[in-house]
């Protein structure tokens, strides 16, 4: 005897919900909760490597004798390699 079509789509739903909630409860397993210690290494991080990641790239259009106009507020300095004004 053949099972029902509807007795089949049970079974098949039972068991993709059963695979789902094991994926669920293996990723709750293994999750680690950050401490403010952690959070606060990792933010340090991020602001040094984005002043040190500005800084290069300043230094990199500064060296090629170019302009380089810097907004903070409002205002704009714009800045210029020693070097480039006494070559010319």
């Amino acid at each position: 005897m053949r099972p029902k079509k509807a007795t089949v789509i049970i079974v098949i739903a039972f068991i993709v919900t059963l695979v789902a909630c094991l994926f669920i409860i293996e990723g709750v397993r293994n999750l680690t909760i950050m401490t403010d210690s952690d959070f606060n290494n990792i933010t340090t991080t991020i602001f040094y490597n984005g002043q040190k990641n500005a800084i290069s790239q300043i230094f990199s259009v500064a060296s090629g004798c170019k302009q380089l106009p810097i907004t903070v507020d409002n205002k704009t300095l714009t800045l210029v390699a020693v070097e480039c004004l006494q070559n010319t």
